[in-house]
Formats: C-alpha cells, sequence, structure tokens
C-alpha cells in the first residue's frame, strides 16, 4: 500500500459468503479486514461513481484483475462497483468440489492490491473488496444463470402489471436473452410449468440454498442392559 502497511483484523463470522476488503487510492494507513457482514451502499446517483462506473474504467479493471484470478486457478465470477466499493467476487471453477477458501481471498486481495498500487485504473477514493459468490449468490449476467443450471434459484420481475413478480423454482435452461424456470405448479397434461424469462424484465435475481432432508431417526430395536447375573457367568 502507498503510505502505510497493511493490518488485518478478523470480524465474527455471521453468514456464507467470505470477504476481504482494503481502502485505495493514497490512504495514510491501509486497514485490511474480512468479514462476512454486508457494506452498506450509497446512493448510486453519486456523479464521482458514475464516472467511475463507466464501461471503460470497469474494462480495465477486469484487464487487470482477471490474469490474477486465472493464475490462482479460480473464476472471476463478478465485477461491480456500488457505493464507492468495487466488488470482485470469485469462485471454484464450475463442478468443484468446494467453493473458493478464506486463504485463496486473501492471497487475492494481496496481489490486486499490489498489482493496483502499481497501476491504480480507479479515480478517486474506493474500498476494493474481494469476495465469495456465498451459498446465495446474485445473478446479474448471462454466464452467471448459465453456470446455475439445474439449481433453485428466486426471481424478482421489474414489471408487476403482467404475471405473479416473484418466480422461483429449477433453473433449467439460460441462453444469452434468457432464462427458463421449472415452477412447482402442474400444467393441465400434469407436467410442471416452465415459465421463460427474458433477462430485461428481472429486477432482482439469486440462487437458493436448498437444506436436504433431515436424517430418518434409526429404527433399529434398543439393546437391553444386561442383567446383573448375566454379567455374573
Amino acid at each position: 500500500m502507498v503510505g502505510g502497511t497493511e493490518h488485518y483484523r478478523s470480524a465474527a463470522m455471521l453468514g456464507p459468503s467470505l470477504k476481504f476488503a482494503e481502502p485505495k487510492a493514497w490512504v495514510p494507513r491501509a486497514h485490511a479486514f474480512f468479514t462476512d457482514t454486508a457494506f452498506i451502499d450509497v446512493a448510486e446517483s453519486a456523479i464521482q461513481e458514475v464516472t467511475m462506473s463507466d464501461n471503460s474504467t470497469m474494462q480495465r479493471v477486469r484487464a487487470l484483475v482477471a490474469p490474477i484470478i486465472a493464475d490462482l486457478k479460480l473464476d472471476l465470477y463478478d465485477l461491480e462497483f456500488r457505493g464507492g466499493t468495487l466488488r470482485v467476487t470469485i469462485d471454484t471453477p464450475p463442478g468443484s468440489e468446494g467453493g473458493v477458501n478464506l486463504e485463496s481471498i486473501a492471497l487475492a486481495t494481496r496481489l490486486i492490491s499490489r498489482e493496483f498500487d502499481h497501476d491504480d485504473p480507479m479515480p478517486g477514493h474506493y474500498v476494493l473488496e474481494v469476495t465469495s459468490p456465498g451459498l446465495e449468490r446474485q445473478l446479474r449476467v448471462p454466464a452467471h444463470f448459465q453456470r446455475e443450471i439445474g439449481k433453485t434459484v428466486a426471481i424478482r420481475l421489474r414489471d408487476t402489471t403482467s404475471d405473479a413478480r416473484r418466480v422461483q423454482g429449477t433453473l433449467v435452461a439460460a441462453s444469452e436473452q434468457d432464462c427458463t424456470v421449472r415452477l412447482e405448479e402442474l400444467a393441465a397434461d400434469g407436467s410442471l410449468v416452465e415459465r421463460v424469462v427474458p433477462y430485461h424484465q428481472i429486477d432482482r435475481a439469486k440462487t437458493v440454498f436448498v437444506w436436504g432432508p433431515a436424517p430418518k431417526p434409526s429404527t433399529a430395536p434398543k439393546k437391553k442392559p444386561a442383567t446383573k447375573k448375566e454379567n455374573s457367568r
């Protein structure tokens, strides 16, 4: 970091995602910390945010960040600037047994921070946050939907005058223009209803973590305790 040393402090783990965050751009002392609590978003109408979130700036950010994440054998899941925070979301490749761990997030934070100290693509002051998607991850672009096929998703639509505003079910298909969700509703022929949702109609979408069924209680008969007479034999 420029003009200071890095200090790390831990915070209580209150949710499913992992994060490292660090103030950037000429901060006298840098305080990096990891937490899974949500950051408060500032209104997106700020002039500085509009300037920083333009396509050319984010393309520069992606060009610097993507090779670093690829070298760590991870995926750059999402890149977003909101409320003064540049959020870099990383994940393990599709089909991996587990998600990204805290050590990988910490390493990615250090490498990205070092690269930005050398060639900072963002004007002004901001917070660099490197995080995992969590169990219930936001779906913002077609690639997000395509990667989560087969999972339960919850979608909130922009238009409230048409069908039900909220759609929840199994994501069965996703193209560059829309996604298809299988609902828990029966059609006239007895099959499950499938609804095609164009992306431009979506206000917000995320995966839904579904807990597995609880283990069934054992039905095996309990062994009777041995009597004193049996013990003496």
